[in-house]
């Protein structure tokens, strides 16, 4: 991979070379998960099979090109977008933000953080935004998903795999014990719905009756937990809208001041921050949680599909090893542990 600027001559003379690399090592190092070192153009001659390129105004002045062969682009897809990055159009708007990422670390060099740190601004985006959801859902929706963050960064506990292996183990006891048997195992299951699954099993609940019973209650929770990735993406389209009604109360204000020129400039750029704050808020944060939700959401569902499936065949005396293979069925790449690739000089 190669990263090329052509960029304006500064007028204080500093060299940007060093702000460039440290821009590339960091952006490649959060995104992608790993270091690399970059390389001038004319020392490098990759296969630029992709090419993503942004121009930059102000102290640094030109065209930034981050260009790569096929095989990069989509491991730096797939680092960002996980297992769905399987289209060209989606590799190219991978390398497209990696592009603009760069770009926005070499535009902040040389300014100031207090510069996009407004606490009015703030106030005004993110407790509009809070108060317009509050409005649209009930509460306990509210609460429930600001209750699920957690799980943006933190993988859950219960995964497809543990589950199957749980589920054959007590396929194997059932077979020779008894389905009874597994009523003292009913402690010891802190999933609320297979819990309740085996205890329908154990008490001699009819297997069609006991798959329409969960079934019903696997509807009813879908239901529920769709609205919270709705939530959020409701939350990303009103803040770049309220972050807009905050920067015209900001001009208004510029407005009433016109007799002291010199600080209109200044007016106006900090009006402007509520923009930054509306549009980055939705584009980095509330739009990506609601994505990574809904993945994790549909995981909890699969667990559950697969609950029932094992329970009702367990119930009906299902050979263990052909009940393995058929919860089996339900994984995907996504569920199996795949190796992290090694990745060498980009």
């Amino acid at each position: 991979m190669s990263t090329d600027t052509s960029l304006a001559t500064r007028s204080h003379e500093e060299n940007w070379l060093p702000i460039l690399e440290l821009a590339v090592e960091e952006v490649f190092e959060i995104m992608v998960g790993c270091r690399v070192k970059p390389v001038a153009q004319s020392e490098h001659t990759p296969n630029a099979e992709f090419t993503a390129m942004v121009g930059m105004a102000g102290s640094l002045c030109g065209i930034l090109t981050v260009c790569c062969d096929a095989k990069t682009a989509r491991h730096v897809a797939k680092c960002m977008l996980g297992d769905t990055a399987d289209s060209e159009e989606q590799v190219a708007d991978a390398l497209g933000e990696i592009c603009n990422m760069i770009a926005g670390n070499l535009m902040l060099e040389g300014g100031n953080i207090g510069q996009v740190l407004q606490p009015t601004a703030a106030m005004i985006v993110f407790g509009g935004t809070l108060g317009a959801i509050l409005i649209q859902y009930p509460l306990p929706v509210a609460l429930s998903a600001f209750r699920r963050l957690a799980q943006v960064f933190v993988e859950p506990a219960q995964n497809a795999q543990s589950t199957i292996e749980l589920l054959v183990k007590y396929a194997n006891q059932a077979r020779r014990e008894g389905i009874i048997s597994l009523d003292k195992e009913l402690a010891t299951i802190h999933e609320p719905f297979l819990r309740r699954a085996l205890m329908l099993a154990v008490d001699g609940t009819d297997s069609q009756e006991l798959r329409k019973i969960m079934e019903l209650e696997l509807n009813n929770k879908e239901e529920q937990e769709e609205k919270i990735p709705q939530l959020f993406e409701s939350a990303g389209g009103f803040s770049p809208t309220i972050g807009i009604i905050g920067a015209v109360l900001g001009l208004i204000q510029v407005m009433q001041h016109l007799d002291k020129i010199d600080e209109v400039g200044k007016g106006i750029a900090v009006a402007f921050v509520a923009t930054l704050y509306g549009v980055g808020a939705a584009n980095l944060i509330l739009l990506p949680v609601a994505g990574k939700l809904k993945i994790r959401i549909r995981d909890e569902q699969i667990i559950r599909e697969m609950t029932i499936e094992g329970v009702v065949s367990i119930l009906e005396g299902m050979n263990p090893h052909m009940l393995e293979e058929k919860l089996l069925g339900f994984l995907t790449a996504a569920h199996e542990p795949a190796a992290v690739p090694e990745v060498s000089n980009a």
